[in-house]
């Protein structure tokens, strides 16, 4: 069952990962991994900083510390700019308890504005 988990989840298009309390990743599907041009195993124990600019990361973090204070699931909507390719991003964010600690999981949809 695990397999076939990690086989849809690095499927889609969509991206999808889970962070600790300080916001560094846990885990990251492939969408994520291609998005900031990194391999996945490389990108757990980092946060977005360490792959985008920081006004942009600042975007994400500031949406995941709020659902991780607040323990309410949220979508976020905004523009965001990575590695030279403006987005609109939904980001659905949600709690995720492990091991006793507070942590954020999410997908995010990014689709390239045109123009």
């Amino acid at each position: 069952m695990e397999n076939l988990l990690s086989l849809v989840v690095n499927a889609t298009d969509n991206c999808i990962y889970v962070k600790d309390q300080d916001l560094r990743f846990l885990f990251v599907n492939s969408a994520v991994s291609r998005l900031y041009e990194a391999d996945a195993e490389s990108m757990i124990g980092k946060s977005d900083v360490d792959f985008i600019a920081s006004e942009q990361s600042a975007l994400f973090n500031e949406a995941d510390r709020r659902v991780i204070d607040s323990g309410v699931n949220e979508c976020f909507r905004f523009e965001i700019e990575i590695k030279g390719v403006m987005y609109m991003a939904e980001d659905h964010k949600f709690l995720v308890m492990i091991d006793g600690s507070r942590c954020v999981a999410g997908i995010g949809i990014l689709t390239p504005k045109a123009g």
